[in-house]
Protein backbone atom coordinates (compact mmCIF):
# COMPACT_ATOMS: atom_id res chain seq x y z
CA UNK A 1 0.00 0.00 0.00
CA UNK A 2 1.65 3.34 -1.36
CA UNK A 3 0.71 6.74 0.59
CA UNK A 4 2.30 9.69 -1.21
CA UNK A 5 3.54 12.74 0.58
CA UNK A 6 3.21 16.59 -0.03
CA UNK A 7 4.41 17.46 -3.54
CA UNK A 8 7.61 18.11 -4.32
CA UNK A 9 8.64 21.53 -4.99
CA UNK A 10 9.09 23.36 -7.98
CA UNK A 11 12.88 21.86 -9.54
CA UNK A 12 12.47 18.28 -7.57
CA UNK A 13 12.75 15.90 -10.04
CA UNK A 14 12.30 13.16 -7.54
CA UNK A 15 8.33 11.96 -6.08
CA UNK A 16 9.12 9.95 -2.46
CA UNK A 17 6.46 7.47 -1.37
CA UNK A 18 6.24 5.88 1.94
CA UNK A 19 5.82 1.84 1.95
CA UNK A 20 3.67 1.36 4.79
CA UNK A 21 4.23 -2.43 6.56
CA UNK A 22 6.93 -5.18 6.63
CA UNK A 23 10.38 -4.78 8.87
CA UNK A 24 12.59 -3.88 5.94
CA UNK A 25 11.68 0.14 6.36
CA UNK A 26 11.64 0.38 3.02
CA UNK A 27 10.34 3.85 0.88
CA UNK A 28 10.46 4.55 -2.77
CA UNK A 29 11.88 7.20 -5.23
CA UNK A 30 11.09 7.91 -8.22
CA UNK A 31 14.57 8.99 -10.06
CA UNK A 32 16.06 8.88 -14.00
CA UNK A 33 19.37 6.69 -13.41
CA UNK A 34 21.17 5.46 -10.39
CA UNK A 35 24.43 7.24 -10.10
CA UNK A 36 27.35 5.09 -10.57
CA UNK A 37 28.42 5.33 -6.34
CA UNK A 38 25.34 3.95 -5.29
CA UNK A 39 25.26 1.09 -2.89
CA UNK A 40 22.73 -0.89 -5.36
CA UNK A 41 22.03 -4.32 -6.71
CA UNK A 42 20.85 -2.17 -9.88
CA UNK A 43 23.22 -3.09 -12.86
CA UNK A 44 22.81 -0.60 -15.91
CA UNK A 45 21.06 -3.03 -18.15
CA UNK A 46 18.96 -2.62 -21.18
CA UNK A 47 15.90 -2.37 -19.04
CA UNK A 48 16.05 0.47 -17.19
CA UNK A 49 12.38 1.56 -15.43
CA UNK A 50 11.96 5.56 -13.97
CA UNK A 51 10.68 4.03 -10.85
CA UNK A 52 12.41 2.59 -8.02
CA UNK A 53 12.41 1.52 -4.45
CA UNK A 54 14.89 1.72 -1.42
CA UNK A 55 14.89 -0.92 1.22
CA UNK A 56 16.77 0.47 4.25
CA UNK A 57 18.18 -3.30 5.32
CA UNK A 58 20.01 -4.18 8.88
CA UNK A 59 22.42 -6.12 6.58
CA UNK A 60 23.50 -4.24 3.95
CA UNK A 61 22.31 -0.63 4.31
CA UNK A 62 20.35 0.78 1.55
CA UNK A 63 19.49 -1.49 -1.49
CA UNK A 64 17.88 0.44 -4.58
CA UNK A 65 16.00 -2.05 -6.84
CA UNK A 66 14.84 -0.75 -10.30
CA UNK A 67 12.33 -1.40 -13.30
CA UNK A 68 11.47 -5.12 -13.54
CA UNK A 69 12.70 -6.01 -9.91
CA UNK A 70 9.84 -3.31 -8.53
CA UNK A 71 7.48 -4.64 -10.47
CA UNK A 72 8.27 -8.26 -8.97
CA UNK A 73 8.50 -7.04 -5.61
CA UNK A 74 4.98 -5.26 -5.78
CA UNK A 75 2.88 -8.54 -6.75
CA UNK A 76 0.68 -10.54 -4.73
CA UNK A 77 2.90 -13.47 -5.33
CA UNK A 78 5.87 -11.49 -3.92
CA UNK A 79 4.69 -9.81 -1.25
CA UNK A 80 3.60 -12.95 0.39
CA UNK A 81 7.04 -13.93 1.38
CA UNK A 82 6.32 -11.50 4.77
CA UNK A 83 4.64 -13.67 6.19
CA UNK A 84 7.35 -17.09 5.36
CA UNK A 85 9.02 -16.96 8.40
CA UNK A 86 13.11 -17.38 7.29
CA UNK A 87 13.78 -20.28 9.99
CA UNK A 88 10.46 -22.38 10.44
CA UNK A 89 9.99 -22.55 14.37
CA UNK A 90 13.04 -21.24 15.36
CA UNK A 91 10.88 -18.20 16.22
CA UNK A 92 9.28 -19.85 18.80
CA UNK A 93 13.06 -20.09 20.77
CA UNK A 94 15.05 -16.89 19.60
CA UNK A 95 11.90 -14.11 19.60
CA UNK A 96 14.39 -12.22 17.85
CA UNK A 97 14.75 -14.65 14.30
CA UNK A 98 11.49 -12.93 13.34
CA UNK A 99 13.37 -12.42 9.79
CA UNK A 100 11.36 -13.56 6.65
CA UNK A 101 11.66 -14.78 3.56
CA UNK A 102 10.77 -11.36 1.70
CA UNK A 103 13.71 -9.48 3.37
CA UNK A 104 16.00 -12.22 2.77
CA UNK A 105 15.16 -11.97 -1.11
CA UNK A 106 15.78 -8.84 -1.52
CA UNK A 107 19.19 -8.72 0.52
CA UNK A 108 19.55 -11.81 -1.96
CA UNK A 109 19.07 -10.27 -5.03
CA UNK A 110 21.51 -7.14 -3.75
CA UNK A 111 24.29 -9.93 -3.27
CA UNK A 112 24.21 -11.23 -6.30
CA UNK A 113 24.17 -8.34 -8.21
CA UNK A 114 26.96 -7.05 -6.48
CA UNK A 115 29.23 -10.33 -6.87
CA UNK A 116 28.14 -10.28 -10.79
CA UNK A 117 29.19 -6.54 -11.37
CA UNK A 118 32.76 -7.44 -9.66
CA UNK A 119 33.17 -10.48 -11.78
CA UNK A 120 32.60 -8.31 -14.44
CA UNK A 121 35.55 -5.93 -13.97
CA UNK A 122 37.53 -9.18 -14.57
CA UNK A 123 35.84 -10.65 -17.25
CA UNK A 124 34.06 -8.46 -19.11
CA UNK A 125 32.29 -10.57 -21.87
CA UNK A 126 29.50 -10.61 -18.83
CA UNK A 127 26.91 -8.72 -20.15
CA UNK A 128 24.16 -6.73 -18.40
CA UNK A 129 21.60 -8.51 -18.87
CA UNK A 130 23.11 -11.63 -17.69
CA UNK A 131 23.58 -9.61 -14.80
CA UNK A 132 19.93 -8.65 -14.78
CA UNK A 133 19.06 -12.30 -14.92
CA UNK A 134 21.17 -13.17 -11.71
CA UNK A 135 19.48 -10.21 -10.08
CA UNK A 136 15.92 -11.42 -10.69
CA UNK A 137 16.85 -15.12 -9.28
CA UNK A 138 18.44 -13.93 -6.30
CA UNK A 139 15.40 -12.06 -6.13
CA UNK A 140 13.06 -15.29 -7.17
CA UNK A 141 14.78 -18.18 -5.48
CA UNK A 142 12.34 -18.66 -2.67
CA UNK A 143 9.56 -18.09 -3.97
CA UNK A 144 7.90 -21.22 -3.79
CA UNK A 145 8.54 -21.92 0.19
CA UNK A 146 5.42 -23.03 1.88
CA UNK A 147 4.88 -22.60 5.58
CA UNK A 148 7.55 -22.07 7.80
CA UNK A 149 10.32 -22.37 4.83
CA UNK A 150 11.92 -26.08 4.84
CA UNK A 151 9.47 -27.38 7.41
CA UNK A 152 7.32 -27.47 4.73
CA UNK A 153 9.81 -29.54 1.90
CA UNK A 154 11.95 -31.00 4.07
CA UNK A 155 9.46 -32.61 6.85
CA UNK A 156 5.22 -32.17 5.40
CA UNK A 157 5.51 -33.08 1.91
CA UNK A 158 7.70 -36.17 2.56
CA UNK A 159 4.97 -37.08 5.45
CA UNK A 160 2.19 -36.80 3.69
CA UNK A 161 3.37 -37.41 -0.71
CA UNK A 162 5.88 -40.44 0.11
CA UNK A 163 8.33 -40.67 -2.37
CA UNK A 164 7.68 -36.97 -3.31
CA UNK A 165 10.84 -35.63 -5.25
CA UNK A 166 9.30 -32.21 -5.15
CA UNK A 167 11.39 -29.16 -3.56
CA UNK A 168 11.16 -25.47 -3.26
CA UNK A 169 13.00 -24.88 -6.14
CA UNK A 170 10.26 -26.20 -8.49
CA UNK A 171 7.85 -24.14 -7.13
CA UNK A 172 9.90 -21.07 -7.14
CA UNK A 173 10.03 -21.46 -11.12
CA UNK A 174 6.13 -22.43 -10.83
CA UNK A 175 5.22 -19.47 -9.42
CA UNK A 176 7.37 -17.19 -11.16
CA UNK A 177 5.89 -18.23 -14.43
CA UNK A 178 2.57 -17.64 -12.23
CA UNK A 179 3.52 -14.62 -11.05
CA UNK A 180 4.29 -13.35 -14.61
CA UNK A 181 0.84 -14.21 -16.24
CA UNK A 182 -1.16 -12.88 -13.57
CA UNK A 183 0.44 -9.60 -13.46
CA UNK A 184 0.18 -7.62 -16.66
CA UNK A 185 2.66 -5.15 -15.41
CA UNK A 186 5.01 -7.41 -14.67
CA UNK A 187 4.49 -9.43 -18.03
CA UNK A 188 4.89 -6.16 -20.53
CA UNK A 189 8.22 -5.05 -18.63
CA UNK A 190 9.81 -8.99 -18.75
CA UNK A 191 8.44 -9.05 -22.42
CA UNK A 192 10.14 -5.92 -23.35
CA UNK A 193 13.52 -7.52 -21.83
CA UNK A 194 13.35 -11.15 -22.58
CA UNK A 195 11.93 -10.55 -26.36
CA UNK A 196 13.28 -14.18 -27.78
CA UNK A 197 12.33 -16.80 -24.06
CA UNK A 198 15.87 -17.25 -23.50
CA UNK A 199 16.45 -15.03 -20.43
CA UNK A 200 13.33 -16.53 -18.38
CA UNK A 201 14.97 -20.04 -19.36
CA UNK A 202 18.24 -18.96 -18.11
CA UNK A 203 16.78 -17.56 -14.53
CA UNK A 204 14.59 -20.73 -14.20
CA UNK A 205 18.01 -22.24 -14.73
CA UNK A 206 20.13 -20.31 -11.89
CA UNK A 207 17.11 -20.75 -9.47
CA UNK A 208 17.24 -24.61 -10.01
CA UNK A 209 20.83 -24.50 -9.35
CA UNK A 210 21.95 -25.60 -12.94
CA UNK A 211 20.87 -29.30 -11.91
CA UNK A 212 19.66 -31.75 -14.21
CA UNK A 213 18.66 -30.81 -18.10
CA UNK A 214 15.37 -32.09 -18.30
CA UNK A 215 14.26 -28.54 -17.69
CA UNK A 216 15.84 -26.36 -19.75
CA UNK A 217 14.32 -26.32 -23.19
CA UNK A 218 16.67 -23.87 -24.88
CA UNK A 219 20.04 -24.77 -26.25
CA UNK A 220 21.69 -21.67 -25.58
CA UNK A 221 21.05 -21.63 -21.91
CA UNK A 222 23.21 -25.28 -22.30
CA UNK A 223 25.42 -23.59 -24.29
CA UNK A 224 25.93 -20.72 -20.57
CA UNK A 225 26.38 -23.35 -18.75
CA UNK A 226 29.73 -24.34 -20.43
CA UNK A 227 31.00 -20.86 -21.28
CA UNK A 228 29.67 -19.07 -17.71
CA UNK A 229 29.96 -21.91 -15.03
CA UNK A 230 30.11 -18.97 -12.11
CA UNK A 231 26.81 -17.76 -12.83
CA UNK A 232 25.66 -20.99 -11.05
CA UNK A 233 28.35 -20.80 -7.84
CA UNK A 234 28.21 -19.23 -4.72
CA UNK A 235 31.29 -16.89 -3.31
CA UNK A 236 31.88 -18.60 0.00
CA UNK A 237 35.71 -17.66 0.60
CA UNK A 238 36.61 -18.16 4.29
CA UNK A 239 36.72 -20.92 6.49
CA UNK A 240 35.38 -18.69 9.54
CA UNK A 241 32.26 -18.17 7.27
CA UNK A 242 31.83 -22.11 7.04
CA UNK A 243 32.39 -22.10 10.85
CA UNK A 244 29.94 -19.71 11.64
CA UNK A 245 27.51 -21.96 9.51
CA UNK A 246 27.83 -24.80 11.22
CA UNK A 247 27.46 -22.64 14.58
CA UNK A 248 24.69 -21.16 13.72
CA UNK A 249 22.77 -24.92 12.33
CA UNK A 250 23.57 -26.55 15.61
CA UNK A 251 22.76 -23.61 17.95
CA UNK A 252 19.70 -22.23 15.99
CA UNK A 253 18.37 -24.00 13.07
CA UNK A 254 18.51 -27.78 14.75
CA UNK A 255 18.13 -26.52 18.72
CA UNK A 256 16.21 -29.36 20.05
CA UNK A 257 13.47 -27.14 21.06
CA UNK A 258 13.33 -25.85 17.48
CA UNK A 259 13.06 -28.97 16.37
CA UNK A 260 10.24 -30.18 18.53
CA UNK A 261 8.21 -27.28 17.95
CA UNK A 262 8.58 -28.19 13.86
CA UNK A 263 8.15 -31.77 14.53
CA UNK A 264 4.17 -30.26 16.09
CA UNK A 265 3.79 -27.72 12.90
CA UNK A 266 4.14 -30.84 10.33
CA UNK A 267 1.73 -33.19 12.47
CA UNK A 268 -0.80 -30.38 12.93
CA UNK A 269 -0.87 -29.63 9.06
CA UNK A 270 -0.47 -33.68 8.54
CA UNK A 271 -4.14 -33.93 10.84
CA UNK A 272 -5.56 -30.50 8.78
CA UNK A 273 -4.32 -31.83 5.42
CA UNK A 274 -7.15 -33.83 5.19
CA UNK A 275 -10.27 -31.56 5.69
CA UNK A 276 -8.59 -28.24 5.10
CA UNK A 277 -9.32 -26.94 1.68
CA UNK A 278 -7.39 -23.43 0.04
CA UNK A 279 -9.09 -22.65 -3.16
CA UNK A 280 -7.18 -22.92 -6.44
CA UNK A 281 -7.52 -23.26 -10.05
CA UNK A 282 -11.41 -23.57 -10.47
CA UNK A 283 -11.66 -25.85 -7.46
CA UNK A 284 -10.74 -26.12 -3.93
CA UNK A 285 -7.46 -27.84 -2.87
CA UNK A 286 -5.91 -30.04 0.22
CA UNK A 287 -2.83 -28.43 1.68
CA UNK A 288 -0.38 -30.85 0.15
CA UNK A 289 -2.03 -30.75 -3.11
CA UNK A 290 -1.41 -26.70 -3.38
CA UNK A 291 2.21 -27.26 -4.84
CA UNK A 292 0.69 -28.85 -7.95
CA UNK A 293 -1.39 -25.01 -8.42
CA UNK A 294 0.44 -21.72 -8.07
CA UNK A 295 -3.26 -19.86 -7.39
CA UNK A 296 -3.69 -22.09 -4.05
CA UNK A 297 0.29 -22.05 -3.33
CA UNK A 298 -0.08 -18.53 -3.65
CA UNK A 299 -2.59 -18.30 -0.89
CA UNK A 300 -0.40 -20.50 1.38
CA UNK A 301 1.74 -18.87 4.49
CA UNK A 302 2.70 -19.16 7.84
CA UNK A 303 -1.13 -17.76 9.27
CA UNK A 304 -2.39 -21.61 7.98
CA UNK A 305 -1.94 -22.26 11.75
CA UNK A 306 -4.41 -19.65 13.01
CA UNK A 307 -6.42 -20.91 10.45
CA UNK A 308 -6.77 -23.98 11.50
CA UNK A 309 -7.25 -22.85 15.28
CA UNK A 310 -10.04 -20.22 14.67
CA UNK A 311 -13.28 -21.95 13.65
CA UNK A 312 -14.18 -19.03 12.43
CA UNK A 313 -12.00 -18.62 10.02
CA UNK A 314 -12.91 -21.72 8.48
CA UNK A 315 -16.22 -21.22 8.34
CA UNK A 316 -17.03 -24.04 10.67
CA UNK A 317 -18.08 -24.83 14.27
CA UNK A 318 -16.77 -27.26 17.04
CA UNK A 319 -19.95 -29.54 16.63
CA UNK A 320 -19.17 -29.85 12.54
CA UNK A 321 -15.34 -30.52 12.56
CA UNK A 322 -13.54 -33.41 12.09
CA UNK A 323 -11.36 -35.24 14.27
CA UNK A 324 -8.43 -34.29 12.45
CA UNK A 325 -8.95 -31.09 12.95
CA UNK A 326 -9.66 -30.86 16.29
CA UNK A 327 -6.36 -33.30 16.99
CA UNK A 328 -4.51 -30.20 15.10
CA UNK A 329 -6.16 -27.69 16.97
CA UNK A 330 -5.07 -29.23 20.25
CA UNK A 331 -1.41 -29.30 18.82
CA UNK A 332 -1.41 -25.72 18.11
CA UNK A 333 -2.30 -25.00 21.44
CA UNK A 334 0.17 -26.86 22.95
CA UNK A 335 2.96 -24.87 21.34
CA UNK A 336 0.92 -21.64 22.07
CA UNK A 337 0.99 -22.97 25.62
CA UNK A 338 5.30 -24.52 25.31
CA UNK A 339 3.62 -27.80 26.01
CA UNK A 340 6.18 -29.35 23.45
CA UNK A 341 7.49 -32.64 22.12
CA UNK A 342 10.64 -33.21 24.60
CA UNK A 343 14.07 -34.84 22.97
CA UNK A 344 14.83 -37.57 25.11
CA UNK A 345 17.52 -38.72 23.29
CA UNK A 346 20.25 -38.17 20.84
CA UNK A 347 22.96 -40.29 18.96
CA UNK A 348 25.85 -39.34 17.16
CA UNK A 349 26.44 -41.51 13.97
CA UNK A 350 30.01 -42.66 13.43
CA UNK A 351 31.48 -41.93 9.64
CA UNK A 352 30.91 -45.50 9.04
CA UNK A 353 27.09 -45.24 9.44
CA UNK A 354 25.42 -45.27 6.60
CA UNK A 355 22.28 -44.21 8.26
CA UNK A 356 19.66 -42.03 6.16
CA UNK A 357 16.24 -40.40 6.41
CA UNK A 358 14.68 -43.61 4.71
CA UNK A 359 15.81 -45.40 7.62
CA UNK A 360 13.65 -43.87 10.24
CA UNK A 361 10.90 -46.19 9.55
CA UNK A 362 12.67 -49.12 9.86
CA UNK A 363 14.33 -48.00 12.79
CA UNK A 364 11.39 -46.59 14.44
CA UNK A 365 10.29 -50.36 14.34
CA UNK A 366 13.31 -51.37 15.88
CA UNK A 367 13.00 -49.05 18.97
CA UNK A 368 9.09 -50.05 18.99
CA UNK A 369 10.03 -54.12 19.32
CA UNK A 370 13.54 -53.52 21.70
CA UNK A 371 11.45 -55.17 24.66
CA UNK A 372 8.43 -57.55 24.37
CA UNK A 373 6.16 -55.12 25.98
CA UNK A 374 5.19 -51.26 25.40
CA UNK A 375 3.47 -48.74 26.99
CA UNK A 376 3.36 -46.66 23.66
CA UNK A 377 2.99 -47.08 20.14
CA UNK A 378 4.68 -45.27 16.85
CA UNK A 379 2.49 -42.32 16.93
CA UNK A 380 4.16 -41.31 20.50
CA UNK A 381 7.34 -40.67 19.29
CA UNK A 382 9.34 -39.05 16.30
CA UNK A 383 13.21 -39.66 15.22
CA UNK A 384 14.96 -36.95 13.17
CA UNK A 385 18.68 -36.79 11.25
CA UNK A 386 20.53 -34.08 12.16
CA UNK A 387 23.50 -33.20 9.61
CA UNK A 388 26.38 -30.05 10.22
CA UNK A 389 28.96 -29.28 7.96
CA UNK A 390 30.75 -26.72 6.90
CA UNK A 391 28.24 -26.29 3.16
CA UNK A 392 29.72 -29.06 1.08
CA UNK A 393 28.75 -32.30 3.39
CA UNK A 394 31.80 -34.56 4.02
CA UNK A 395 33.94 -32.13 1.68
CA UNK A 396 36.44 -29.58 2.65
CA UNK A 397 34.83 -26.23 0.95
CA UNK A 398 37.49 -24.51 0.31
CA UNK A 399 38.33 -27.10 -2.23
CA UNK A 400 35.45 -25.53 -4.30
CA UNK A 401 36.62 -22.38 -4.11
CA UNK A 402 38.64 -20.19 -6.77
CA UNK A 403 41.82 -18.14 -5.89
CA UNK A 404 43.25 -14.96 -7.54
CA UNK A 405 46.80 -13.96 -7.48
CA UNK A 406 47.13 -9.78 -8.23
CA UNK A 407 50.03 -10.39 -10.03
CA UNK A 408 48.83 -13.07 -12.32
CA UNK A 409 44.98 -11.93 -12.33
CA UNK A 410 44.11 -14.16 -15.19
CA UNK A 411 44.36 -16.99 -13.77
CA UNK A 412 42.26 -19.16 -11.27
CA UNK A 413 44.01 -22.02 -8.59
CA UNK A 414 42.67 -23.82 -5.73
CA UNK A 415 44.73 -24.15 -2.72
CA UNK A 416 47.65 -25.80 -2.46
CA UNK A 417 47.73 -28.76 0.24
CA UNK A 418 50.74 -27.38 1.82
CA UNK A 419 49.09 -23.90 2.50
CA UNK A 420 46.35 -25.68 4.64
CA UNK A 421 45.87 -25.02 8.29
CA UNK A 422 47.19 -27.84 10.15
CA UNK A 423 44.41 -26.75 12.85
CA UNK A 424 41.37 -28.16 10.60
CA UNK A 425 39.26 -30.37 11.53
CA UNK A 426 39.76 -33.90 9.85
CA UNK A 427 35.86 -34.65 9.56
CA UNK A 428 33.96 -31.75 7.80
CA UNK A 429 30.52 -32.84 8.75
CA UNK A 430 28.71 -34.61 11.70
CA UNK A 431 25.58 -36.44 11.63
CA UNK A 432 23.45 -37.34 14.97
CA UNK A 433 19.99 -38.62 15.32
CA UNK A 434 17.37 -37.40 18.22
CA UNK A 435 13.85 -39.09 19.41
CA UNK A 436 11.21 -37.14 20.73
CA UNK A 437 8.72 -37.86 22.69
CA UNK A 438 5.30 -36.18 22.10
CA UNK A 439 3.15 -36.92 25.65
CA UNK A 440 5.32 -36.67 29.35
CA UNK A 441 4.00 -39.94 30.06
CA UNK A 442 6.05 -41.74 27.77
CA UNK A 443 9.14 -39.96 28.13
CA UNK A 444 10.93 -42.03 30.37
CA UNK A 445 10.02 -45.59 28.69
CA UNK A 446 11.07 -43.52 24.61
CA UNK A 447 14.53 -42.87 26.09
CA UNK A 448 15.24 -46.61 27.46
CA UNK A 449 14.58 -48.29 24.16
CA UNK A 450 16.13 -45.69 22.44
CA UNK A 451 19.53 -45.92 24.53
CA UNK A 452 19.07 -49.89 23.67
CA UNK A 453 18.92 -49.25 20.27
CA UNK A 454 21.67 -46.50 20.11
CA UNK A 455 23.99 -48.75 22.23
CA UNK A 456 23.32 -51.63 19.49
CA UNK A 457 24.38 -49.49 16.77
CA UNK A 458 27.45 -48.10 18.36
CA UNK A 459 28.49 -52.13 18.19
CA UNK A 460 27.68 -52.55 14.68
CA UNK A 461 29.34 -49.21 12.97
CA UNK A 462 31.74 -48.37 15.41
CA UNK A 463 33.70 -45.24 15.26
CA UNK A 464 37.29 -45.18 12.80
CA UNK A 465 39.66 -44.50 15.02
CA UNK A 466 42.17 -42.20 12.62
CA UNK A 467 45.73 -42.13 13.26
CA UNK A 468 46.48 -38.15 14.93
CA UNK A 469 48.84 -36.14 11.90
CA UNK A 470 52.17 -35.51 13.26
CA UNK A 471 53.06 -31.72 12.81
CA UNK A 472 56.35 -31.33 10.58
CA UNK A 473 60.04 -31.14 12.30
CA UNK A 474 60.67 -27.31 13.15
CA UNK A 475 63.14 -26.24 10.07
CA UNK A 476 66.26 -24.51 10.61
CA UNK A 477 65.99 -22.49 7.64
Amino acid sequence: MHMSTNQPEAGDKRKVEIVEGGDQGAFSTKQSRLKNGDQSGTSSGPVQDSSSKIFQDPVHGTITVTGLCVKIIDTPQFLRLRYLKQLGGGYFVYPGAAHNRFGHSIGTYYLAGTFARILQQEYPDLKDDEIKCIEIAGLCHDLGHGPFSHVFDNFFIPRVVPGSKWKHEDASVMMLKYLRGENIEVKKAFDEFDKDGTRLELIKDLIQGGKGEDHVKDERVLEKRKTRPFLYEEADNLYDMFHTRLTLHRRAYHHEVTRGVELMIVDALVKANATVRILGQNRYRKISECIEDMEAYSKLNDSILQLVELPITLGTSPQETDSGTLEAREIIGRIWKRDLYKCVGQYNLSAADPFTQDDIPGIKEEILHAEKETTFDGEQFDIILKSFDYGQKKDDPITKVWFYNKSNPEKAFTQPEEQKSWMLPKRFQEREIAIYSKKKEFEEDIAKRFRLWSNARKEKFPEIKEQMTQMPEASNQ
